[in-house]
């Protein structure tokens, strides 16, 4: 669909083959077949509270829906609505049935809903959905919470996503002289400032120390002096040993012309008997 539509300008109608019922399968619309869908599970409090009974896993099934809901929004804009995202932030952000969602995500997965709220603050940011500036403030504090409390969750859509972040801080005030990092080190969401080094000076007005890890004390010289002390032991010298093995040159040429024509004996009487 994104093929055809980025080549001829229109989205194609899109079916399924819906074989759920072996004994009745039927073709029908792909926008038919996703609505009934979101009705019947992902809306469904009955469904989630069956994804919560798994906890962990259960969190991440329901943080995995955003992310197939935005994929089918890139894909075909023409098939999900803005009332489909009202009904997720009202149902997973706004907790509209009185499940305790907030509870169970930060209890078994904050990093879910984190997700969510930064998937949703994406689509916002990417011009595919355009709710009202209220809900675009809570999302961005339930997110800015989230972070603050547990740490950045490195997905692909928030880890070291920039324009996210500009984005987002656009939205709210963001405290400065803050940093936290998530699990998977994605970045930086938060601006910080140097802390100043405390400096103090002694009585004496001549010794200055700066606080801190890796502080420096400067020391007058004749202070640095006193604190020196003479050191006793034995004295090491480097000595160069020598004559331990004859240089080349010593060896008498005798011996080297012995060894030749010894060799060369051997070779011709060698060479004479094969012959």
């Amino acid at each position: 669909a994104l093929a055809v539509r980025s080549l001829t300008g229109e989205t194609p109608d899109l079916y399924i083959t819906n074989l759920r019922d072996p004994h009745n399968p039927m073709t029908e619309t792909l926008q038919s077949f996703l609505r009934r869908e979101l009705v019947a599970r992902y809306f469904n409090p009955k469904w989630i509270e069956g994804m919560m009974e798994h906890d962990y896993a259960g969190a991440r099934e329901m943080m995995k829906f955003t992310e197939y809901l935005w994929g089918w929004d890139v894909v075909t804009p023409d098939l999900i609505t803005a009332d489909m995202w009202n009904q997720v932030y009202d149902v997973y952000i706004q907790d509209k049935y009185n499940l305790g969602l907030e509870g169970f995500f930060k209890t078994n997965n904050p990093y879910a809903l984190e997700s969510i709220a930064a998937r949703m603050l994406e689509a916002i940011r990417k011009d595919y959905w355009d709710p009202s500036d209220d809900v675009q403030t809570d999302l961005a504090e339930t997110w800015q919470q989230l972070v603050d409390e547990y740490g950045v969750t490195c997905c692909h859509h928030t880890c070291g996503n920039l324009l996210l972040n500009e984005y987002m801080e656009g939205i709210i005030s963001t405290p400065v002289g803050k940093s936290n990092t998530g699990r998977g080190g994605g970045g930086t969401y938060w601006k910080t400032t140097p802390t100043p080094t405390p400096v103090t000076q002694s009585s004496d007005g001549n010794e200055t120390t700066e606080g801190g890890v890796g502080g420096v004390e400067n020391l007058n010289p004749s202070k640095a002096a006193s604190n020196s002390k003479e050191l006793e032991g034995t004295v090491m010298e480097e000595k160069k040993l020598g004559g331990l093995m004859p240089p080349v040159s010593g060896v008498p040429w005798i011996a080297v012309l012995i060894v030749i024509v010894v060799l060369g004996l051997v070779y011709a009487g060698f060479f004479l008997v094969r012959r």
